[in-house]
């Protein structure tokens, strides 16, 4: 405690000392409103009994001196006592009081606390088997593994679908342009298409050797353009084919890219809700270990609580009980009759310069020169 709040401390202990909760107890108990008759005649009697009781600090140390001032010594030094076990018994029942107010109120905290902390538990296990999260360390795991993997085979969905469309717009390109389609062998490898072509090519040399016999009419010139035609058809229509497989390999390559990628998308939610629950998972554990934390700080409150009740204990003592004075406190017999003597002096000093200083009489020469000037 500070100096300044000590000095209130005490003060405010003094007036405790003097107040009707200590006195009127002292009062009845030693019947003092019928053995003192200025108490007795008095109308306010705790006021006439404060007029004779003194209560001070003794300067530099933590001690009060109670006193009372009576004619009869034993009843003095019975009063003084008596007001100083009251002011001990006062301090002991007020703080058992406090006590047992503590107590009653921490008592109904805890009732309340406890069925708290049992919602927050039982909040905390409904959550946990609705949320599944039994396992939820392997269950994260789990799911990492999973968009590492979807996440790869994306990739590679992704890479396919875009080799697939190049090859695709390769062969559209060479239907409609007739005159690329040889380039074809540089996008698709098919063994009939090189049938074909081998085909193709052997005529287009049978038929430059014909025309060299022949006219364009002869009937194996014609044969032959046949032959050219047909091939070309059946070339076109194998093309056509290849086209129609590529389109049927891009669309593929398509769907699977959007599958692994809604897949994945999927995965990345999945994980993000898992983390959610933890984390709704990780407030309700704090909740529940705030409000067990809090019981068990106020029980233990509680329990030393009831064991300051138990002892009552109390910062008050009586140091030194007050015995009857040998001499009495007033009056002073030896100061009165000095300062009688002193003062007798001082008013006949007085006196006697006074009737000097008024006495205008002439008795001597001087005072007739000093009249005349």
């Amino acid at each position: 405690i500070g100096t300044r709040d000590l000095g209130n401390y005490y003060t405010t202990q003094t007036r405790i000392i003097q107040s009707r909760d200590v006195i009127d107890p002292v009062m009845q108990r030693l019947n003092l409103k019928e053995r003192i008759p200025e108490i007795k005649e008095a109308r306010d009697r705790y006021g006439a009994f404060l007029s004779f009781l003194y209560v001070d600090s003794v300067k530099n140390t933590r001690l009060v001196t109670v006193g009372f001032e009576n004619p009869d010594r034993q009843l003095a030094s019975d009063v003084a006592n008596a007001v100083a076990n009251e002011y001990v018994k006062y301090n002991v029942e007020v703080k058992h009081r406090l006590a047992q107010q503590a107590g009653a109120w921490l008592q109904e905290q805890v009732g309340g606390l406890v069925a708290k902390a049992d919602r927050s538990t039982a909040a905390l296990q409904a959550y946990q088997a609705k949320a599944e999260l039994i396992g939820i360390q392997e269950q994260r795991q789990i799911i990492t593994q999973k968009i590492i993997a979807y996440d790869k085979a994306h990739l590679e969905s992704q890479s396919q679908r875009v080799a697939t469309e190049a090859k695709l717009r390769e062969v559209t390109r060479i239907l409609k342009d007739p005159a690329a389609a040889d380039a074809v062998f540089t996008v698709i490898d098919d063994p009939m298409i090189r049938k074909l072509k081998a085909e193709q090519s052997d005529l287009l040399a049978e038929r430059a050797k014909l025309r060299e016999q022949y006219r364009s009419k002869h009937p194996e010139v014609l044969q032959n353009e046949a032959q050219i035609q047909h091939v070309n058809q059946r070339l076109s229509e194998e093309v056509a084919k290849l086209r129609q497989a590529v389109e049927n390999e891009y669309q593929v390559a398509k769907a699977r890219e959007a599958n692994m990628a809604a897949s994945l998308n999927e995965l990345r939610a999945e994980s993000q809700r898992l983390v959610a629950k933890e984390a709704r998972a990780v407030s309700l554990q704090r909740e529940k270990e705030s409000n067990d934390s809090l019981v068990d700080t106020v029980v233990k409150r509680m329990k030393e609580t009831g064991l300051q009740s138990g002892l009552e204990s109390n910062n008050v003592r009586v140091v030194e009980a007050a015995t009857p004075p040998t001499t009495p406190a007033k009056p002073r017999t030896l100061l009165v009759q000095i300062l009688s003597v002193i003062l007798g002096l001082g008013l006949g000093i007085g006196s006697a310069f006074v009737a000097e200083s008024i006495d205008n009489r002439v008795r001597s020469p001087e005072d007739v020169e000093r009249a005349v000037g």
